[in-house]
């Protein structure tokens, strides 16, 4: 994934993919526009 960030970064698509999927670019970071909700996910073995 990393490469592919390197790749788009060099093509100059790399913002406007971030953009897309709800990212800022802020100074030299980007920062998400939404604030997600995660849940803890939990597995059980039944015998």
């Amino acid at each position: 994934m990393e490469i592919q960030f390197e790749e788009m970064a060099e093509l100059g698509t790399l913002e406007d993919c971030l953009a897309e999927c709800g990212y800022e670019k802020r100074t030299d970071i980007f920062v998400p526009l939404y604030k997600k909700i995660v849940s803890e996910q939990y597995s059980l073995r039944i015998a």
